[in-house]
């Protein structure tokens, strides 16, 4: 069980995430380049890249493929950040990692604007 004092708060389109949250992945070692798409992850149901994926989906077989040369030793921070501070739908496996992106409204915002809905 997650003992993190500081919670996401929910809004009508999504997530926000607490400035504790936020500074963490500083905490953490959580590459400074991955922070934007953690975030906007969490916050809005972005999808990310490939290795981002792959830890979100519990998977560290890819993880590992897809890691640079700062994201690889940086692995094991991204699971304790993701365990301590986001959503437990929103992490786990690569079906809650899909759910956590339909499940937000930017993405049939999108959609329509690009004339797929």
């Amino acid at each position: 069980m997650s003992m993190c004092l500081i919670q996401t708060t929910e809004t009508r389109t999504g997530v926000q995430l607490g400035e504790e949250a936020r500074d963490r992945l500083y905490d953490y070692g959580v590459p400074v380049h991955m922070h934007e798409g953690i975030i906007a992850y969490v916050e809005q149901g972005r999808p990310v890249g490939d290795f981002l994926q792959a830890v979100i989906s519990n998977d560290l077989r890819l993880a590992c493929l897809h890691a640079d040369d700062e994201n690889f030793p940086a692995i094991p921070n991204f699971c304790r950040w993701f365990f301590n501070y986001a959503p437990s739908p929103a992490w786990g496996s690569i079906d809650g990692y899909k759910a956590w992106i339909a499940g937000h409204t930017w993405v049939s915002e999108a959609r329509e604007r690009a004339g797929l809905s």
